[in-house]
């Protein structure tokens, strides 16, 4: 049996969404449509889904006209998302849907993050 002496590891949930690899959708907008874990997009997800309009990252000081955008098509995706949940067989780690106004196919993954609490990853079919 081998004695490995090293440990391979990489980023963490923090710095993936400090780099802009994950945009953290605020409570505000994923609660409403059910999910009440905390969700995350990937930045390939996100740009598919805002089409290149929306902001980076859930802006902090919000602007009058990126606020309702990025809300609702935050809101259209997770909406999609929870419907082919509840429409699929029980208990799925990973489940496929159709992303409305961007006519994008996306996954709804449970997983973990870096305090081993569970979160919602939406994210395009070629990621893992």
């Amino acid at each position: 049996m081998p004695n490995w002496d090293f440990v391979i590891t990489g980023p963490t949930h923090a710095e993936l969404v400090a780099d802009g690899d994950l945009v953290e959708i605020p409570w505000m907008v994923s609660n409403p449509v059910g999910l009440k874990l905390p969700v995350v997009f990937t930045r390939p997800a996100w740009d598919a889904v805002m089409g290149g309009l929306g902001e980076d990252r859930w802006p902090e000081m919000p602007d009058a006209l990126a606020v309702p955008f990025l809300t609702e098509r935050a809101n259209r995706t997770l909406s999609a998302a929870v419907q082919a949940v509840a429409s699929g067989p029980g208990r799925q780690r990973r489940v496929a849907f159709d992303a409305p106004l961007s006519g994008v196919t996306l996954h709804l993954r449970i997983n973990l993050d870096d305090d081993g609490e569970p979160l919602f990853t939406v994210l395009t079919p070629t990621e893992s």
